[in-house]
């Protein structure tokens, strides 16, 4: 499917100026629409952070996504293009009280809290609202990027913390957790579920009755190393939903990488080529400040694969990015046909934390972004 689309930007795009993201539309409605088959009911939050680009936010509008937003800019944005505040929750779990304030201010009722401090900060600025709590789920170190060290509450101060904001006037309505981004095992979620039905049921024996679980986000795409497909995590959530819960609650789910993550290729151009120290390497004008970022936050365990059309034999490269940060580093010791300064070199599954990371260091300029379909095309700088 990559190379079909990649012959379709050949066609489309030969003489655009790089680097650029092109999205396929037909695999962005196609993994939407696998979360609506695969996992029953579930209603979809899609997190805003993961791509804010705004033809993108429009088209989940108009397939009746919900959304997950982390700030007050965030919420505009999506107010200012018409999503109904209903279809938005703010989901992060510390928030300034200022946000939190203008979120109340325009409509939007529920909001994530996972400690005392935060409960109260809601008291104050969102008085009467819907609050879910979020918890720490074991953390089995399939993670590439683990999020529960940073974020959600000990199941040990779950049930007190609940308790805390009826306390203070809010209504408790929800749960949810973060298995981790790029998360490999679906075994996780089995755990997280668990984890979460002890303390739904909890609640309900004490006269506490929650209305939804959240399941965030983390199913995988494939990057240099393949990920399990998506419906083998989907069924694995199912299993643990119906072993755990003896009546499945309402369920909200958080795609973000999964849904936009294999739905778009960087396009970059060789600028440079050198050995080094017994390595060769080549340039390219894009690299980890024009928007794949990844790349250094856990070049342990991450790294993209990158594709070249060019004749010649394979060669092992370095892919290095256009800044003087040298760190700015896409990839390593990857295979490529020879290249020549002026080839076209393919960052695959980059639509996740790419364009909406990008930065103007060093003066190089992120990436445009072009929405493909098979009748029509939509740019935007």
């Amino acid at each position: 499917a990559e190379h079909i689309f990649i012959s379709e930007i050949r066609k489309r795009h030969a003489h655009t100026e790089t680097p650029f993201l092109a999205f396929d539309i037909s695999r962005l409605l196609e993994n939407y629409l696998l979360f609506r088959r695969l996992l029953n009911g579930v209603e979809i939050f899609y997190p805003v952070k993961c791509n804010d680009h705004p033809f993108l936010l429009g088209l989940l509008r108009d397939w009746d996504s919900g959304f997950e937003a982390a700030s007050w800019a965030e919420i505009r944005a999506l107010l200012e293009i018409g999503v109904k505040p209903e279809k938005i929750i703010f989901g992060a779990p510390v928030k300034t009280e200022e946000h939190i304030a203008c979120a109340w201010g325009a409509g939007v009722d529920t909001y994530a809290f996972d400690s005392r401090e935060e409960v109260e900060k809601l008291a104050r600025a969102a008085p009467g609202g819907k609050v879910y709590l979020r918890i720490a789920v074991p953390d089995l170190g399939a993670s590439v990027f683990p999020l529960s060290g940073k974020f959600g509450a000990p199941l040990h101060d779950a049930h007190r913390l609940l308790w805390l904001a009826r306390q203070r006037g809010l209504r408790p309505v929800g749960l949810s957790f973060h298995v981790g981004s790029q998360c490999l095992d679906p075994r996780a979620w089995w755990l997280a579920v668990a984890a979460a039905a002890r303390v739904w049921e909890r609640a309900a024996r004490e006269g506490m009755k929650l209305e939804f679980l959240n399941l965030g986000g983390g199913i995988p795409v494939s990057y240099r190393q393949p990920a399990p497909e998506k419906s083998l995590f989907m069924s694995h959530i199912n299993l643990a939903l119906k072993g755990h819960f003896q009546r499945v609650p309402r369920i909200l789910v958080e795609p973000g990488r999964a849904l936009v993550g294999d739905a778009a290729v960087m396009v970059a151009t060789v600028i440079g080529k050198a050995r080094r120290q017994g390595m060769d390497w080549v340039y390219i004008d894009a690299g980890t400040y024009q928007g794949l970022v990844e790349a250094v936050q856990e070049k342990e365990r991450f790294s993209y694969q990158v594709y070249a059309e060019s004749k010649g034999p394979l060669r092992c490269y370095n892919v290095g990015g256009p800044t003087c940060d040298s760190e700015d580093v896409v990839a390593r010791e990857v295979f490529l046909p020879e290249l020549r300064c002026g080839d076209r070199v393919y960052i695959l599954n980059a639509g996740a934390y790419s364009n909406v990371c990008a930065t103007e260091f060093n003066g190089f300029s992120p990436p445009k972004v072009y929405f493909l379909c098979v009748n029509a095309e939509i740019q935007s700088s």
